[in-house]
């Protein structure tokens, strides 16, 4: 028995499909390098506040 797989191509561009999509799919993986990004941003302001609470009176970052 041949059965016959019909062959879906996306003709739409790279920002269309994964910036205006409806597609649950695209959204939830949208979703999880969204949350990932986020979360390493969170870990890096964690750290800085971290350094800065180390030693009292030296700072890591100046104003300048």
């Amino acid at each position: 028995m041949i059965t016959a797989t019909a062959e879906h191509e996306d003709e739409r561009g790279f920002f269309t499909r994964w910036f205006m999509s409806t597609n649950h799919k695209d959204i939830g993986i949208l979703y999880l390098f969204t949350s990932g990004f986020v979360g390493l941003i969170a870990v890096a302001f964690t750290v800085y506040m971290r350094m800065e609470l180390k030693d009292p009176g030296v700072l890591i970052v100046t104003e300048n």
